[in-house]
């Protein structure tokens, strides 16, 4: 991964692609087979959503305010974050009763956010790629699903890069939209957030994973 113009868009060399892949690859299966051993009855999907979004879906202020938002005309732009889009397939998928919970619905790929130049020392890009998993469930299940699933990744983290200090964190940053947050940061990157949300339609709980696989490539070649 090399930033040449040193303007927050980089390029990609088969050994990150093939990370990439691996990656994605690795976490979503490991992640199937765990929530499969803590409840058979699970519905686990993959999608996929358009890289275009009309505006009027946002409702993170902090793009708005900071003119985070890549726009393409008067009505669409962009996407900063994959969210909407599963978001929106969930909810089509409940609503036609052709999926029930435990539902999680998970995708990776770009998002982009009009972040400074200059800012690659921190693998703070303006066109990035996520993985991104929404897994939604009664709130009168009994499974807990939060800290089984933080614990989970913490230790496919620490297995997977060993050779650096793996670290999980409360965030002092809370969303406006979480409950709580919980960070995973490796070599002072920040690579993973985890957050029990509150805005999924009828009460419905839903544990977010998000993680930064630009980041996951960049420690892995260095």
């Amino acid at each position: 991964m090399q930033n040449i113009n040193n303007n927050g868009f980089v390029f990609y060399d088969e050994k990150d692609i093939f990370n990439r892949e691996y990656l994605i690859k690795n976490i979503s299966i490991e992640l199937k087979n765990k929530l499969f051993r803590l409840n058979k009855a699970i519905d686990f999907r993959q999608i996929e959503t358009s890289l275009l979004q009309d505006k009027e879906s946002i409702d993170n202020e902090y793009f708005l305010e900071k003119n985070y938002i890549f726009e393409t005309n008067e009505d669409f732009c962009l996407r900063p974050e994959t969210t909407k889009g599963s978001y929106n397939i969930a909810k089509y998928l409940l609503k036609h009763y052709e999926a029930k919970l435990p539902l999680c619905v998970w995708q990776s790929g770009k998002s982009f956010r009009n972040e400074q130049d200059k800012t690659f020392k921190n693998i703070r890009l303006k066109e990035f790629y996520q993985l991104e998993f929404q897994l939604l469930y009664s709130n009168t299940t009994k499974a807990d699903y939060p800290n089984i699933l933080k614990e989970f990744i913490f230790s496919f983290y620490e297995n997977e890069f060993s050779k650096y200090k793996v670290e999980m964190e409360l965030s002092d940053r809370l969303p406006k939209y979480s409950l709580e947050t919980t960070d995973i940061i490796i070599n002072g990157l920040e690579v993973c957030s985890m957050s029990l949300r509150n805005d999924f339609e009828n009460n419905i709980n839903n544990f977010e994973i998000s993680i930064g696989l630009d980041r996951l490539c960049f420690l892995k070649n260095n």
